[in-house]
């Protein structure tokens, strides 16, 4: 795990208690689940290839169902694959609260993507909020997934998911610091997250530092993820290594006014 600016800090301390986590684990999940949210845009998008491929929907890094969750009420049935068991504990937990025939409409599996193992048939196949990013570490191994589930999807089933667009991909550059503060009934929490773009050439390392006071007991954690530096140009070629054909591509705005694009391949 690499830490850097004023986390780079927090690690040289080793503050007693200090637990260090993968950003989409433990605590942070939680911390995960406060700040997203579904946009408009991006669930209306998900939504309408969904309505015209009709059938089961694979979503890979499902998450905490943010979006698989919204699927499921517009009666779609969704298989969501994703290697975090914290994540899947809240997207089972905000489920268990829906009603039953939404309940009905999703299955998840605790699986890393790249080694999925399901028999469920689906029309179509989705990696929402920019996580192929996470996905790209190894181009040869994503190819290889997007020809699988070429492979697996009947004649004019799609595969869509969206990337953020990295409009200074070779710079060394940091995001300025983003204070979190999450209300809580039994004490005060607050995290402070940061982006580090090109420490390690050509990834994009995001660090988490997170404060939790609990009837006088102070709760420590240092988080850690990475993604893949992505351009358009990257993305068009990994995608001319694919079976399949791309029909479409859309910009839009994430949370954070990230700049994202979304593309959709068909069989």
């Amino acid at each position: 795990m690499s830490y850097y600016g004023i986390f780079e800090h927090f690690n040289i301390l080793d503050i007693e208690g200090m637990r260090r986590l993968d950003i989409y684990e433990d605590y942070f999940a939680d911390i995960y689940e406060y700040i997203s949210s579904c946009g408009h845009n991006e669930l209306e998008i998900y939504t309408s290839n969904a309505f015209q491929t009709g059938g089961n929907i694979l979503e890979l890094g499902c998450g905490n169902g943010r979006i698989t969750l919204e699927l499921a009420k517009k009666g779609f049935k969704v298989i969501g694959i994703d290697n975090s068991s914290s994540m899947l504990r809240i997207l089972e937990d905000k489920l268990s609260h829906l009603n039953a025939k939404t309940r009905k409409n999703v299955v998840s599996y605790n699986q890393d993507v790249f080694n999925m193992k399901i028999d469920d048939e689906y029309n179509l196949a989705i990696i929402p909020a920019t996580t192929v990013c996470l996905f790209l570490e190894d181009i040869d191994r994503f190819v290889a997934l997007a020809n699988q589930i070429y492979d697996r999807l009947p004649k004019g089933g799609r595969f869509v998911f969206d990337y953020r667009i990295d409009q200074r991909p070779d710079e060394k550059r940091e995001t300025s610091v983003r204070f979190i503060s999450r209300p809580n009934q039994e004490g005060k929490e607050f995290a402070l997250f940061q982006e580090f773009d090109n420490y390690i050439p050509g990834v994009s390392v995001g660090n988490m530092y997170a404060e939790r006071i609990i009837n006088g007991e102070t709760f420590r954690y240092l988080g850690y993820t990475k993604r893949k530096i992505v351009t358009e140009e990257m993305i068009n070629n990994i995608v001319s290594q694919t079976k399949f054909n791309v029909i479409n591509k859309i910009n839009f705005k994430l949370v954070f006014d990230i700049e994202t694009q979304y593309i959709v391949l068909e069989k």
